[in-house]
């Protein structure tokens, strides 16, 4: 199974690799593969930073379709672009996502993405979606602060 591991990059202060270190290491003992971003490209400010943007999320989009499921950090207090539009093309192209929410009851609506609070928790559910136990959305309901599907315009 392949995960694509989404996060912030840019804003995050160490350029988001120390988290998806410690995943790709858990991730690697259990038999999954990784794919990330954040070591895939070592960007310099030289050139058209629109076309390599472009080039860059041409990859990333095609890395998505290939694997398997996606695991999204959204931690609090970083700003993020690329992150929220990984989710909803993965999620457009039928990949299943869970996103891990740091602190948890951040204001985010993610109604078909199964939410979870650490790494861990990640993981196992990541486990579990590879032996057939979930489809994408069993077992989530939206929060207090999220709308239903059938409230979406």
């Amino acid at each position: 199974m392949l995960v694509y591991l989404s996060g912030p990059i840019d804003a995050a202060p160490d350029r988001g690799l120390s988290w998806r270190e410690g995943v790709i290491e858990k991730l690697r003992v259990r038999g999954f593969h990784t794919y990330s971003p954040a070591h895939a490209f070592f960007l310099s400010p030289a050139g058209d930073m629109m076309k390599i943007a472009q080039q860059v999320d041409a990859i990333n989009r095609l890395a998505i379709g290939l694997c398997d499921v996606v695991l999204a950090y959204l931690p609090g207090g970083y700003r993020t672009v690329g992150t929220p539009r990984e989710i909803e093309y993965a999620r457009t192209v039928g990949k299943p996502v869970v996103a891990v929410i740091d602190p948890p009851d951040q204001h985010i609506a993610l109604w078909d993405v199964h939410r979870v609070a650490s790494f861990g928790e990640a993981i196992g559910w990541i486990e579990e979606l590879s032996r057939g136990a979930h489809a994408q959305g069993d077992g989530h309901s939206p929060g207090d602060n999220e709308s239903p599907p059938q409230a979406r315009g």
